[in-house]
């Protein structure tokens, strides 16, 4: 049996013309994915999500997929923005004005050809078979329980709008009734129930009747881009010496320099491991410039933020606000952008600067692309995979960044962590918090610097 979750008090008979009245369960999963879609991308209760017409004419019904979409968009019951870019923008979509406040429960799904659609091509999936530690985190998943009658009491006592109510009920309700989900991005970032819940409601999570306690990364994105720079840094010394080598090996074989072909060692293959680069060699930071090594100690240290916002005299404001600013203006922007921020991080670090330029130079999107690719690698590639296949009893759930555990083993997590980032020759700082005051001894939970700090 399949369910799919719609505002408690919609009938969709009471919407739907006689000719349509056979395709109830169709619009039922309509209403569905426009709520889904909302939670799998963590946008507002009033924002719009984008679907494609192609994945909607697959799942709802290529025969009655428009004519249900128009006609609940008629009664209110679910609102469409309508302009669209072939091949670049889809029609947006959200919970009409008759139903934004609803509640929303679950409804089951009887049509056998529409559950064989929804087998097919709802894009919920599982973890893949062939990767034990994807088996790993989702048997974790399963296994997370939620205080819920303490987590609604929790959204209704701190008020806000009827749609934000509804949103965060949502997620508390299908993570109670283990309507789970598990999905992975491009960039290896695993999405689930977990990563979507609201953080003021990960109190009310527990394993095997224990708390969860968090472990991350200080500065973590800028750390990962440290380290790519790195990276860089070091293939270009290499690809220079390489080509000045090349270069008088001509003169000396034929008194004279020829066109020496240095295209494939200026441009290596796509780095996907950290690992694979040889930054794990202890020399490579002795080596570095200047202003990179001193970039790598601020986010070790986790003060990158605070240095920048020091440097840009902002030190009057908050210091997630900065941090949206600098991801924004500077690692999100296009590569000419230019404005106060980027401007500081430009003087302070030239050689980061200049690696961030590069990188963006055929897509502005590919640098936080790339640092949220080596993140995933080193979290869920790295860490988690050694943490679930030698500790396999050892409770795990990933928040990017982040890996959750419970009190007694957050020990062996960040220890693990530590370790693999020695292998890069980093020692960043990691920061252990409780979901609750309760989840840590006292003085347990705060944070901590790797040794050798």
């Amino acid at each position: 049996m399949k369910y799919v979750w719609n505002p408690h008090d919609f009938d969709p008979l009471n919407f739907l013309p006689a000719a349509l009245r056979r395709q109830s369960d169709a619009a039922r999963v309509l209403v569905h994915q426009i709520e889904f879609r909302r939670l799998d991308k963590r946008h507002r209760a009033d924002e719009w999500v984008t679907l494609q017409a192609k994945y909607l004419r697959n799942v709802v019904g290529v025969d009655h997929c428009e004519a249900i979409r128009d006609c609940l968009a008629s009664e209110g019951v679910i609102s469409v923005k309508r302009s669209f870019v072939v091949g670049q923008k889809s029609f947006e979509f959200k919970i009409g004005p008759r139903f934004q406040n609803s509640m929303f429960r679950r409804f089951p799904i009887t049509d056998k050809f529409l559950l064989r659609r929804m087998g097919k091509h709802l894009g919920r999936t599982g973890p893949k078979a062939d990767c034990p530690t994807e088996l790993a985190l989702y048997s974790w998943l399963k296994g997370l329980t939620i205080d819920a009658d303490g987590a609604r009491d929790y959204v209704r006592a701190h008020g806000g709008a009827a749609e934000w109510v509804r949103q965060k009920t949502l997620t508390v309700d299908m993570l109670a009734e283990r309507d789970l989900w598990f999905t992975r991005d491009r960039f290896g970032r695993i999405h689930t129930n977990f990563t979507n819940l609201w953080s003021g409601l990960r109190r009310f999570l527990s394993v095997g009747g224990s708390p969860l306690v968090e472990m991350d990364i200080a500065n973590s994105q800028p750390l990962f881009f440290g380290l790519l720079a790195m990276v860089k840094w070091r293939s270009s010394q290499e690809a220079s010496s390489q080509c000045q080598q090349d270069v008088e090996e001509c003169r000396n074989n034929s008194g004279r320099i020829t066109n020496v072909n240095s295209k494939s060692i200026l441009s290596p293959p796509p780095l996907l491991s950290l690992y694979d680069a040889g930054i794990h060699h202890g020399n490579i930071r002795r080596s570095l410039p200047p202003d990179l090594a001193e970039y790598l100690g601020l986010v070790e240290r986790g003060d990158f933020y605070e240095h920048l916002m020091r440097k840009a005299r902002l030190t009057w404001a908050k210091r997630s606000q900065f941090k949206d600013s600098f991801f924004q203006h500077v690692f999100y922007a296009k590569r000419v952008y230019r404005n106060p921020i980027a401007n500081v991080f430009r003087k302070e670090f030239p050689t980061a600067h200049a690696v961030l330029t590069a990188i963006k130079k055929s897509d502005p999107r590919d640098a936080p692309h790339k640092m949220q690719q080596l993140e995933a690698d080193f979290v869920i590639g790295t860490c988690c995979r050694k943490l679930s296949a030698d500790h396999p009893a050892v409770p795990l759930l990933t928040l990017h960044d982040g890996i959750w555990t419970t009190p007694d083993h957050i020990g062996l997590v960040r220890r693990t962590v530590q370790d693999e980032f020695a292998k890069l020759g980093v020692r960043p700082l990691l920061r252990c918090r409780a979901a609750s005051d309760l989840s840590l001894p006292p003085g347990a939970s705060v944070q901590t610097r790797s040794p050798g700090r």
